[in-house]
């Protein structure tokens, strides 16, 4: 009886110790995120008229929020969201003049305002303070075409989809739907409880919509880690993705505030 107790005892202890050995190891290798497989990697779509939006929020709070309009017209219209700041951009086609309106906390108004000052292809057309929010109107005469940084950031964005890899799972017409992966990666973060999906265009791997969420927990070195970085709680955040791109008949309306800058010039 009592050796059997022993062997009891002992057994115990060989599964506690590799239950150790395990903790400080495993991962026993780790992933490379989206962002370094070029053979599948998603891009943003360009066109000759589009219109686009797209969302990131991390544990519910809005980081970054985007929508981009272009038409055959040559209207274009852009807005950038985040935290205390939002810009919209109206431009009537390449060449033309862009308008832009800014609003800001009060804090950083003084910094936009000194940029503004500072620069001869920019004029201050109004602004409005509202306690601590501001509000600034800006137009400028240029030769560059806004469709570009339009483009330019829907291409940033898609960026944000490549913190964790993806599996194929249909192929439908010509289109091709991803799924967001759990895992380790190199970076030493884990990726869990990941949903949704990613549908691209099958020759070019466009992006055409996306909406995908998942947690990522760091430091993730080992299990140990990830298991002592789950007791705090500002070691884990939620990630939600969305995009959209479509592509053909995109229309502007001119927004007012760009009516009223010009009744103003």
């Amino acid at each position: 009886m009592r050796n059997r107790i022993a062997w009891g005892i002992i057994g115990i202890l060989v599964l506690v110790c590799i239950g150790l050995i395990f903790s400080v190891v495993y991962p026993f290798s780790t992933a490379n995120s989206h962002e370094t497989s070029t053979e599948e990697r998603f891009t943003a779509g360009e066109s000759d008229e589009y219109e686009l939006t797209g969302t990131l929020v991390v544990d519910g709070r809005l980081v970054y929020g985007f929508e981009g309009i272009v038409t055959a017209d040559g209207d274009r219209y852009s807005s950038l969201e985040g935290e205390e700041m939002r810009y919209e951009t109206y431009q009537s086609g390449p060449n033309r003049a862009i308008y832009t309106k800014i609003e800001t906390a009060e804090r950083q108004a003084d910094f936009r305002l000194n940029s503004i000052e500072h620069d001869d292809d920019r004029e201050l057309l109004l602004e409005e303070r509202n306690g601590e929010d501001v509000t600034l109107i800006v137009v400028e005469e240029t030769a560059d075409d806004t469709a570009t940084g339009i483009s330019s950031t829907a291409e940033q964005f898609i960026r944000s989809l490549y913190g964790t890899q993806y599996e194929r799972i249909e192929e439908r017409d010509e289109e091709y739907v991803y799924e967001p992966q759990e895992g380790w990666f190199d970076d030493q973060y884990r990726v869990t409880d990941s949903t949704g999906d990613v549908t691209v265009d099958a020759d070019t791997h466009e992006v055409v919509s996306a909406n995908v969420s998942w947690d990522v927990t760091r430091p993730a070195e080992t299990y140990a880690h990830y298991l002592l970085a789950r007791l705090s709680d500002d070691s884990t955040e939620t990630y939600e993705i969305t995009y959209e791109f479509d592509e053909g008949d995109s229309e502007v309306i001119v927004p007012d505030w760009v009516e009223n800058a010009r009744a103003e010039r």
